[in-house]
């Protein structure tokens, strides 16, 4: 009993213990919490307190950091447009047929602010357009215009290079070298093609090329051997008509150069009748340099006989000359007439050295054949 009692009581004792030990924890830890949750309001207190006070003599205060400012924001339109031109619009006008306006749509100096998906569909409006104008309206010059904007916002683009091409090559433009230009653009884009091989073809044609014509011609109507369009039918007739002028030209060639050729010998011949006709005339010079007297006459003339007898009497030796029964004295004559510019009309003629005295002159003779000796 005794015993029991002092068990109970070493129980009680150690629960007492453990309660003590246990409530002064929990007080400890409310002590230690209450000082920590103080910290950051007296802290926040300090530095407001710091921030509302003046700063020290002679220390400028900085000025707290502003924000950055937003970056604008770039302004566009849909995307692939650069809101210059509405496409929709461009159609609407083609579709009512209002070239004027369509053709206003755009600016020739905004081509490059353009982006390249708006040039080619408004190229390719601008064809259509030029297509109709050909076709339907007849208007040449008008699509002509069309075509030349076109290419202004897509230079390769081939259906408007060969419409413009036939506008230029159409009678009623006529401008062969243009047509020729862009043909070479189209063979560039693709030589294979039997339209830009047809194109070239007719360019060079017009232009009179015919070896060039036939090379594409033959090319094109080889193309389309196989079909019986109608761009094959121009092409092996345009072809013919390329060859014919081919074989004019060569048979004009062959016989320009043959006409060379005599020409050539023929200008030989008169340089060597020139240089013979040039020692005759030398020769001759010289002969009537030498004081030749030469008097001609006929047999019938009573002046010649006087003239004979002056000469007689002056004891010169000279020539006397029918002009009647000798043609070769008579054409002597007239070339030394000529030669010397003077008019014969008559005898007697007498020829002293380089001079001809015409008619019975005794005084002039006489002076004449005193400076021969």
């Amino acid at each position: 009993m005794v015993h029991m009692e002092k068990r109970t009581w070493a129980t009680l004792l150690a629960i007492a213990f453990l309660a003590a030990s246990c409530g002064g924890g929990r007080q400890q830890q409310r002590g230690q919490a209450g000082t920590d949750d103080t910290g950051p309001a007296r802290a926040g207190a300090t530095n407001r307190q710091a921030e509302s006070s003046p700063p020290p003599a002679g220390v400028v205060a900085e000025a707290p950091p502003e924000a950055p400012a937003a970056a604008p924001q770039p302004v566009s339109g849909p995307a692939g447009s650069s809101g210059l031109v509405d496409l929709a619009q461009a159609r609407m006008l083609l579709k009512k047929n209002r070239f004027d306006e369509l053709l206003d749509v755009f600016q020739p100096g905004d081509v490059d602010k353009l982006t390249v998906p708006e040039r080619r569909q408004l190229a390719d409006i601008f064809a259509e357009a030029a297509g109709r104008l050909r076709s339907r309206h007849k208007d040449v010059s008008y699509a002509s215009l069309f075509c030349e904007r076109g290419l202004m916002l897509a230079p390769r683009h081939q259906p408007l290079l060969r419409l413009q091409v036939r506008n230029y090559l159409h009678p009623e433009l006529k401008l062969f070298g243009g047509a020729e230009e862009l043909s070479e653009k189209l063979i560039a884009i693709d030589p294979n093609d039997q339209v830009n091989q047809l194109l070239r073809g007719r360019a060079a044609f017009e232009q009179g090329e015919w070896e060039l014509a036939i090379k594409w011609l033959e090319k094109a109507a080889r193309a389309g051997r196989q079909h019986s369009g109608k761009q094959v039918q121009e092409a092996w007739h345009l072809l013919d008509l390329a060859r014919g002028k081919a074989q004019e030209v060569k048979s004009a060639l062959s016989m320009t150069r043959e006409l060379e050729r005599r020409l050539k010998l023929t200008r030989a011949r008169l340089r060597e009748l020139s240089r013979q006709q040039e020692q005759v005339e030398a020769r001759e010079n010289a002969r009537l340099a030498g004081g030749d007297i030469v008097l001609y006459m006929t047999r019938w003339c009573g002046y010649c006989k006087k003239t004979r007898q002056l000469l007689d009497s002056l004891g010169v030796p000279y020539q006397a000359k029918d002009i009647e029964d000798d043609n070769r004295a008579r054409e002597e004559l007239m070339k030394e007439a000529v030669r010397q510019g003077v008019e014969i009309t008559g005898v007697p003629v007498v020829r002293i050295g380089n001079h001809l005295v015409r008619g019975y002159n005794p005084q002039r003779i006489r002076q004449l054949v005193q400076q021969l000796k």
